[in-house]
C-alpha cells in the first residue's frame, strides 16, 4: 500500500503481524450473553432475541389459524439429557480467565455431544478462547460454525471481523474473499448490535459497555480494511468511531488512525494520533514515537 505521503508501507494487515495484538486482547470471554441463563432453545442468547421467523407467528399468511379450526399443536423441544445439561452448565459456568481451560472443556463437550442443542454457544465461546490463545485457524473454524447456527451472533461477529481484517494481504489469492468477509462480519455486527435489546439481567451501564466494545471491534475492522485498500478518508472515520466507543483507547487503533491521517497528508492530526499511543507503558509506545516525530517533521515542512 503506497501512502499519499510517498512513503512506501507494507499492506496494513502484513504490518500488523509485527504488532502486539492489543485490539485482540479485549476479553470477550465474559460475554454479555453469559450474564443470564440461556434457555436451551436459544443457543446464542444475546443474538437470538433479535432473530425473526423463529416460530412463524406474526408473519403475513403464516402461523394463523383459520376460523373454526383448532390451533395446531406447537412442536415441543425434546428434554435435554441430564448428563448433557450438567456438562453444559459446567462449561457455561467457566469464568473465562484461562482460555486454555475453556478450549479443553469446550472441545471435550463437542466430542461427547456432537449434535447437542448447545453447540452454537460452545462454538461461540471457543471462538473467543482460540483467539486469546493465538490459534487463528481453530478460531476461524469455530467462528464460522457458530455463525452457521446463528448468523447474527453478536459475540462472534466482532471477533471474526477483527480477526479477518488483520489477516488481509492483497498478495493472497483469496484476498477479495477475505475482504468481503471482513466487511460482512463488521457490517452485520454493527447492525445486529444496534438492534439489540438490553437483557433484563444487565444494568444499562454494563450493557452499553459490552455493546460499545463489540461495536468498536467492528468499526476498527472496517477501518483496517479501508486502510488496506488505500481509502484513508473512510478509514479515518471508522477508527475515530472505534476510539470513541472504547472504554480504554486501543493503542493499535490510535496508531492506525495516525496512518490514516498520514495517507491524507494531514500531518498535524497524524502527530496527535501517534502521540496518544506514544505514552510510556503502552504496547505501541516506541513505534508511535517514531511515527509521531516523522509526522511532526512533515507538518513543519512547507508543502506545495
Amino acid at each position: 500500500m503506497k501512502m499519499m505521503t510517498g512513503k512506501i508501507l507494507c499492506p496494513a494487515a502484513a504490518l500488523l503481524l509485527a504488532l502486539p495484538a492489543a485490539g485482540w486482547a479485549r476479553q470477550m470471554g465474559q460475554q454479555m450473553g453469559q450474564q443470564q441463563q440461556t434457555p436451551p432453545q436459544q443457543q446464542q442468547g444475546m443474538g437470538q432475541q433479535n432473530q425473526t421467523g423463529q416460530t412463524g407467528q406474526g408473519q403475513t399468511g403464516q402461523g394463523q389459524t383459520p376460523p373454526g379450526q383448532a390451533a395446531p399443536a406447537q412442536p415441543t423441544t425434546p428434554p435435554v439429557d441430564p448428563a448433557e445439561q450438567k456438562d453444559y452448565d459446567a462449561f457455561n459456568g467457566l469464568k473465562g480467565d484461562d482460555p486454555t481451560v475453556v478450549v479443553k472443556q469446550g472441545e471435550a463437550f463437542l466430542t461427547k455431544y456432537p449434535t447437542s442443542r448447545f453447540t452454537g454457544t460452545v462454538y461461540a465461546r471457543l471462538t473467543v478462547a482460540y483467539m486469546n490463545t493465538g490459534d487463528e485457524n481453530k478460531m476461524n473454524a469455530a467462528g464460522e460454525k457458530a455463525l452457521e447456527i446463528t448468523p447474527n451472533n453478536v459475540d462472534v461477529l466482532p471477533v471474526m471481523a477483527m480477526a479477518t481484517s488483520r489477516r488481509l494481504n492483497p498478495q493472497d489469492i483469496d484476498y477479495q474473499q477475505k475482504l468481503r468477509k471482513t466487511q460482512t462480519y463488521a457490517n452485520t455486527g454493527i447492525q445486529s448490535l444496534n438492534a439489540l435489546q438490553k437483557p433484563t439481567a444487565m444494568t444499562d451501564e454494563d450493557f452499553a459497555h459490552a455493546r460499545d466494545e463489540k461495536l468498536a471491534m467492528c468499526y476498527s475492522a472496517l477501518g483496517l480494511a479501508e486502510l488496506d485498500q488505500n481509502k484513508p478518508v473512510d478509514a479515518t472515520q471508522h477508527f475515530t468511531e472505534a476510539l470513541k466507543l472504547e472504554a480504554q483507547p486501543d493503542p493499535v487503533d490510535q496508531y492506525l488512525l495516525g496512518l490514516s491521517f498520514m495517507g491524507q497528508n494531514q500531518f498535524a492530526q497524524a502527530a496527535t494520533a501517534f502521540d496518544a499511543c506514544a505514552k510510556p507503558g503502552t504496547s505501541m509506545s516506541d513505534r508511535c514515537k517514531q511515527e509521531r516525530d516523522d509526522a511532526k517533521k512533515k507538518a513543519s515542512t512547507p508543502h506545495p
